[in-house]
């Protein structure tokens, strides 16, 4: 249990830092993402059970970090039971440490205790394109993981893709449905504050743009 709370200690620090270096505009590195993810996926492929309890610890303070983590490990598990092979689930892991960092951005609205107003409401929609906007300063991370930062809210088929390949398609459909699950889990299962029950409002009017019959 000592390494996998110190395995999702650094991996809380290190989201931190980064999306703070990121705000800052300051230049960014994907190897050391990778590492945590890296670490992640190996204890959880071992049956490491303790960095799945830590997921039920809540901060108010430290949400947006740790929320990154878990859906981290949601994914690598999801992976797991879809018999991931090692790089797969080092993938989608990524994706979904990474699916949030919008939320930098808009933390200030959603911890918020008063009803939104529709000016907040409208810039919390813009949060997924937010975090593509700052995951796009991280040198060398693949523009999958940026696009599935900005589609995991959306609920459609990938029409528009890095590259254009119908492998790359079902890949990154299948990753973005596994992020946003991933997403949706972790929320349910801490206690809600603030506005974060307006932020799937968001996610709903998402879904009902985006949906094959509009």
């Amino acid at each position: 249990m000592e390494q996998s709370n110190l395995i999702y200690e650094k991996a809380v620090d290190l989201i931190k830092k980064i999306y703070h270096s990121a705000e800052g505009n300051q230049p960014l590195g994907v190897a050391r993402i990778q590492e945590a993810v890296k670490k992640i996926t190996c204890n959880l492929s071992a049956g490491d059970s303790g960095l799945i309890s830590l997921t039920a610890q809540y901060s108010e303070e430290d949400y947006l970090w740790t929320h990154s983590v878990n859906v981290c490990i949601f994914s690598v598990l999801a992976g797991l039971g879809l018999e991931y092979d090692t790089l797969r689930l080092e993938e989608v892991g990524l994706a979904g440490i990474l699916h949030d960092a919008g939320m930098i951005k808009t933390a200030h609205i959603i911890q918020q205790p008063q009803k939104l107003t529709e000016e907040e409401y409208e810039q919390l929609k813009e949060k997924p394109f937010y975090g593509a906007e700052i995951l796009d300063k991280i040198h060398d991370l693949d523009q999958s993981v940026i696009y599935i930062a900005r589609e995991h809210h959306c609920y459609r088929d990938i029409k528009e893709l890095p590259r254009n390949e119908e492998t790359q398609n079902a890949r990154l459909n299948e990753y973005t449905r596994i992020t946003r699950l991933a997403d949706i889990y972790d929320v349910m299962s801490h206690p809600r504050s603030g506005n974060r029950s307006e932020e799937r409002r968001v996610g709903k009017e998402c879904r009902s743009r985006w949906s094959p019959d509009h």
